[in-house]
């Protein structure tokens, strides 16, 4: 038999057994259902089974943060909630951060966590104490992902947001310009944002200078 003839056999049985087919499914259909469901539980139980990677968990744990955070933050600008709300958030992002083994990882949470101190305190009288703590908080994100340019960079301009929370504009204007200028930061947004809180602190002071120069100019002009 050569290699034509034995195709043409394997045709005709395949042939025959999709003609076969109905009949047999419904025969044994009990048992091909069993099988199914044997195979099917097989899946499910080494889908539980396989150990989730400490990494997976911990991107999740960072993902969960950032989602939680963002979405609140949200609400508060839309006034759909107070800032009051982040409280539990921002003690939760905390204890999660302290244990991530990533410094990327664990600095981002730590950012996350002083945005949502910061957003919490942004009202009219905000304690300076409460703006400290915030801004340690970056300081903190600061020291530990200090090698990866965008973490870093996050950490440094929320501290320069505290320093000009604090009134603190010459120490702000000293961390944003080294945003704008060093090549660390070029390849993220950070530089661009920089720029606008620079224009931002400038306009500040000359508002405040024009304040404070006002009443001498209409004393020379009475006089």
């Amino acid at each position: 038999m050569d290699s034509e003839e034995r195709h043409e056999l394997k045709r005709n049985d395949f042939e025959e057994f999709i003609k076969k087919a109905p009949g047999f499914i419904k025969k044994y259909i009990r048992e091909i259902i069993s099988i199914c469901l044997i195979v099917a539980a097989g899946i499910m139980w080494l889908a539980k089974e396989e150990p989730v990677r400490p990494d997976v968990k911990q991107q999740a744990a960072v993902n969960d943060i950032f989602q939680q955070v963002n979405t609140k933050l949200g609400e508060i600008r839309q006034g759909e909630a107070e800032p009051s709300a982040l409280d539990p958030l921002i003690e939760d992002a905390i204890s999660k951060a302290d244990n991530l083994t990533s410094p990327v990882q664990r600095g981002f949470a730590y950012v996350k966590a002083a945005d949502a101190m910061r957003a919490s305190i942004w009202k009219q009288g905000a304690e300076k104490n409460e703006i400290n703590e915030a801004l340690e908080m970056y300081k903190k994100a600061e020291k530990t992902a200090q090698e990866d340019p965008l973490v870093d960079g996050m950490a440094k301009f929320g501290i320069a947001l505290c320093r000009i929370d604090l009134e603190q504009f010459d120490q702000a204007s000293n961390i944003l310009g080294k945003l704008v200028t060093s090549e660390k930061y070029a390849d993220t947004a950070l530089p661009k944002l920089a720029e606008k809180r620079l224009k931002f602190i400038s306009d500040l002071k000359t508002d405040f200078n024009f304040a404070e120069n006002a009443p001498e100019q209409e004393n020379e002009q009475s006089s």
